[in-house]
């Protein structure tokens, strides 16, 4: 089994799995207007915390269960959430997560790895399917199009201020700067092509960073180039970065989780009291930075 756990500043962890009867979990997700509310995604469907994970219940209203691979808030209206699943397609809710309906219209495929809000302009979405990348520019009422053909991709990123979206697969990281009709391979220094989570810096479009199985990969030029960050780990899942101060940085790996507050220079592990077992996601209170999850 594996647990949900949260910690300050990940000094000392603390069960947080009460009330979750579906294991594990897969993905999370903290409203930024009301922190103590959290949606995690697992292989058996939504949950939800009013209390920053203390305690959980299940948010099956519009769905049987589902196995949920991604959830995205959107940034202007916290309450409205879109989740992917394995086989499912995407459902979306608008107060919260206390009810869903299915938005897969047009999806060239029902299952999806991940799900995108695009930051400034919370009408367009990006899906990551099986059959390729799909767009909606109509909060997924309908999915217009297949931008790209692949269907390895496992995470997508959107930054505004770069006028770019980037896309990581098993073949490295793609980038669009028209809004994906046209994606170029951006792999100049990334050693390791598994690319599993892309994020980027706060206050800083052009500061991004590559999870893979071969450690964390950064760039300081919208990905034109990268550089490894020795002694981040071997196999990175994801990686959170500190709103509030971007030099700070956690890497969940297969073993735990690393903390660096040099921008990735250096890491130190911050596993005291997790299980000696393995995590899927990581998520940062964006009002209270400190509280991870």
């Amino acid at each position: 089994m594996i647990h949900l756990h949260h910690a300050n500043d990940g000094n000392g962890w603390v069960n947080g799995d009460s009330g979750l009867t579906a294991l594990p979990a897969l993905a999370l997700a903290v409203d930024p207007k009301t922190p103590a509310a959290v949606l995690t995604g697992t292989q058996d469907g939504i949950f939800r915390s009013t209390n920053a994970g203390g305690g959980w219940a299940l948010r099956t209203t519009g769905f049987a269960h589902r196995h949920v691979t991604r959830l995205a808030l959107d940034p202007t209206s916290p309450t409205t959430v879109f989740f992917a699943t394995a086989g499912d397609g995407i459902f979306r809710s608008t107060d919260s997560g206390v009810t869903w309906q299915s938005r897969s219209a047009g999806l060239p495929s029902l299952t999806v790895s991940t799900i995108v809000v695009d930051p400034s302009a919370p009408q367009v979405l990006y899906a990551a399917t099986s059959a390729g990348v799909a767009k909606s520019t109509t909060r997924a009422q309908t999915w217009d199009r297949t931008i790209v053909t692949r269907g390895d991709v496992q995470t997508i990123l959107v930054v505004p201020a770069a006028g770019a979206v980037y896309a990581g697969s098993s073949g490295g990281v793609l980038r669009s700067t028209d809004g994906g009709t046209n994606w170029d391979s951006i792999n100049d220094g990334l050693t390791n092509l598994t690319v599993h989570a892309l994020v980027s810096s706060p206050g800083n479009a052009a500061t991004l960073y590559a999870t893979t199985a071969g450690g964390v990969f950064k760039t300081t030029n919208n990905g034109n180039t990268w550089t490894a960050l020795a002694g981040s780990g071997t196999d990175v899942l994801t990686l959170a970065v500190d709103p509030s101060n971007p030099a700070v940085l956690y890497a969940l790996t297969t073993v735990g989780v690393l903390r660096s507050t040099d921008g990735g220079t250096n890491w130190v592990t911050r596993n005291t009291g997790l299980p000696a077992i393995g995590f899927r996601t990581l998520a940062i209170d964006p009002n209270a930075p400190a509280a991870l999850i």
